[in-house]
């Protein structure tokens, strides 16, 4: 595994219709190179409708899930996790939660994150900052561009 995949992107490509979300849905199902966290994990079961959580959990039964011991909303864990690997990521994304993400792929050594949120993350400062750690933070459609997954 090489890549954190971001709840949007799991909740959208299960939970919701249209073109877009079967390429979703056809990359989460079909790429070995994608993993989750717990925090991820935990995020979608507070977040999704239980039926989803039920499917998400049944098609990515066989992926990789990284320790983070961190909790969505506890923002004093979200914190110290992400300053515990790095103190000025949070200069450069005030929200925790997305931190951890970023945290967690500098943590395990992997090549980025997978988000539909990127436009949330991206500055000039971060950009440098992960280009110095050597990860990126893709949207799908990038992903799939730049990995030939289909």
């Amino acid at each position: 595994m090489n890549w954190l995949v971001d709840t949007c992107v799991v909740i959208r490509g299960w939970g919701e219709k249209g073109a877009s979300h079967k390429i979703l849905k056809k990359l989460l199902s079909n790429e070995p190179d994608l993993g989750l966290t717990d925090f991820t994990l935990r995020e979608l079961r507070s977040r999704a409708p239980k039926h989803l959580y039920k499917i998400v959990r049944e098609h990515l039964a066989d992926w990789q899930v990284l320790d983070t011991g961190v909790s969505p909303g506890e923002w004093k864990g979200e914190k110290s996790y992400t300053i515990h690997f790095d103190p000025e990521l949070l200069k450069l994304i005030p929200d925790p939660s997305d931190a951890v993400l970023i945290a967690a792929a500098e943590h395990y050594h992997l090549r980025g994150v997978i988000t539909l949120d990127r436009h949330h993350l991206y500055t000039a400062r971060l950009e440098n900052y992960l280009e110095e750690k050597h990860l990126e933070v893709l949207k799908p459609s990038e992903y799939i561009l730049s990995h030939d997954v289909f």
